[in-house]
């Protein structure tokens, strides 16, 4: 993860950062330029949106026109030691949101950037909270869709490398049978699972949709598993509303700085704890004299 980046640009002045707004997760109302006429425009042109293309992905109808501000909180440690808070609300005239980010790396001084997101994107953070939750089996089937055996190999078996009993190409094998159809699911199902996880490793990250009748939405997870899946809508609590929705992550890294953390976080593709546990298990069965399938 890169986080001495160009979004890191524009010192604030020295001592200040934002600590105490991320611990608490709590961050002042933000003040809005006035609305007018121009949001009935901006809706209607949002509503040909489509979300994920199936029926029980439709939600309630987006309120794009009602959005106070969103508020999207994330804490990447404890040895990167990252803070952000990025905050969007509705730029005067309402064609754009504007977005302003806070950052701090290793307790140093924060560092703000603002730009512009399209109404667009901010619609699709909407829908895609509202819409209907994702199973884990579907979202394991999506990965498992778009992922390339092939790379998940190369990503953990290091060219050349041999093991006890086994070539490279023996080694390869082994894993390719791990990675095809019904086991790659499998292995995906296993991988998000409650018990699969790993040290030195705490990603938090928190959206917080506030309307202009005072209700909120409240969105959270601190997984580690790629896309940060899954969701906690409304946030903590004994019985948490879990959702595996990859749009959901999709959207809100869309509305974020390319270069933030929480963006690269989200975007993540690397399955290298998966996939290293593959490789100790085909290197185990090398040693066994375990004929590969």
């Amino acid at each position: 993860m890169r986080v001495g980046s160009p979004y890191m640009a524009h010192a604030l002045t020295p001592g200040r950062t934002m600590n105490p707004a991320i611990e608490q997760c709590r961050f002042p109302w933000m003040f809005r330029a006035g609305r007018g006429l121009a949001a009935g425009v901006m809706l209607a042109a949002l509503l040909p949106l489509a979300g994920c293309g199936q029926p029980d992905d439709v939600g309630p109808p987006v309120r794009l026109h009602e959005v106070a501000s969103i508020e999207i909180t994330f804490v990447q440690g404890p040895f990167e030691d990252v803070e952000e808070v990025h905050r969007l609300q509705q730029g005067a005239g309402q064609r754009v949101f504007e977005r302003t980010s806070e950052a701090t790396w290793r307790g140093g001084q924060a560092t703000v950037t603002t730009g512009t997101v399209a109404p667009q994107r901010v619609a699709e953070v909407l829908r895609a909270a509202a819409a209907p939750a994702w199973s884990r089996q579907r979202a394991v089937d999506m990965a498992a869709r778009r992922l390339r055996p092939d790379a998940l190999i190369d990503e953990a078996l290091p060219r050349n490398m041999s093991s006890p009993g086994c070539t490279e190409a023996d080694l390869r094998k082994r894993m390719g049978a791990a990675l095809r159809g019904d086991a790659l699911r499998a292995q995906l199902l296993d991988y998000y699972s409650d018990a699969y996880s790993w040290t030195d490793d705490a990603p938090s990250l928190r959206m917080t949709i506030r309307y202009d009748d005072g209700t909120e939405t409240v969105v959270q997870s601190t997984s580690q598993k790629v896309r940060m899946l899954p969701w906690q809508m409304g946030g903590p609590s004994s019985t948490p509303r879990l959702n595996w929705s990859v749009p959901l992550t999709e959207a809100i890294a869309r509305v974020l700085p390319p270069t933030s953390a929480a963006a690269e976080r989200l975007q993540g593709t690397s399955y290298r704890h998966m996939t290293s546990h593959l490789l100790l298990t085909a290197q185990a069965q090398c040693a066994t004299g375990h004929q590969p399938p």
